[in-house]
């Protein structure tokens, strides 16, 4: 009924010429009203639009602008375009005890000023956040199942370091990897044939794989540099130096993109 009477209205708004009468869309309404000798020389005038169909078709969609206060203050690596998806591939890691507790030592070990935040979400990134049209989502993940002939393997730790984003907007302080870099790389080179496939931005020539525990906003990596030998001298007894607390097995790795979750099994052998 609604969309009846707004085409109906819709019908009677048109143009001054009365040329385009025959082509309009619905019932022919003459436009022209009876000459009088009075308006000879007055213009002629539209009839007001009818604020029916203002809503014929919903609100105009606002511009996204990005608010970093609502997310601790981060920027993003690219601002936000409607049908790109935000996407990057992990291994997520599970929160142990012993990496509770070394979290809670470091927060404590590094000076308030920087104002570190915990990661909220363990994990150890295997390709930088791109950019995926959503109409390439099903093609990529395809292309990551068909290409995953990774095997399974193991993580072994190693001491926390400084690291800084490409944009120097965030310092992260992160374990690095001790064992497990040669089979990282492998599933890098699997995760680069796809990205190269979408002509997506490729991984870091070379990687230095680390799982993040906390950052602060800005580039302090210098800073943090003179701070953490000390601190990794004071956290043997925090679980490093036992590489049985600080094994992690590797059986899967997981494509995020938007707000979806795709998981790809390793194999066995």
């Amino acid at each position: 009924m609604f969309k009846s009477n707004a085409l109906s209205l819709l019908s009677i708004y048109g143009t001054d010429s009365s040329d385009d009468d025959d082509d309009a869309p619905g019932p022919s309404i003459s436009m022209k009203r009876p000459r009088r000798d009075d308006d000879t020389n007055l213009p002629s005038k539209r009839l007001p639009r009818p604020d029916l169909l203002d809503n014929i078709d919903g609100p105009i969609p606002e511009e996204h602008i990005d608010d970093p206060s609502l997310h601790d203050g981060r920027i993003r690596t690219f601002s936000h375009k409607r049908g790109n998806w935000p996407t990057f591939v992990y291994i997520p890691i599970e929160v142990t005890c012993e990496m509770e507790e070394l979290r809670t030592e470091v927060m404590q070990g590094i000076p308030e000023h920087f104002n570190f935040k915990r990661s909220v979400d363990l994990h150890l990134s295997l390709t930088k956040t791109v950019e995926l049209k959503h109409h390439w989502i099903e093609p990529f993940i395809e292309s990551l199942k068909r290409r995953n002939h990774c095997k399974k393997f193991n993580l072994v730790f190693d001491e926390l370091q400084a690291y800084c984003n490409e944009e120097c907007t965030r310092t992260f302080i992160g374990v690095s990897i001790l064992h497990g870099h040669d089979s990282l790389v492998d599933l890098v080179n699997v995760l680069n044939q796809c990205l190269a496939e979408f002509h997506l931005p490729l991984f870091y020539d070379e990687p230095s794989f680390h799982m993040s525990i906390a950052w602060c906003l800005g580039d302090h990596k210098n800073v943090l540099n003179y701070i953490l030998p000390e601190l990794n001298f004071r956290l043997p007894n925090e679980g490093i130096a036992n590489p049985r607390s600080w094994t992690v097995p590797v059986d899967y790795f997981v494509c995020k993109t938007g707000n979806k979750y795709f998981k790809f099994d390793l194999s066995d052998s």
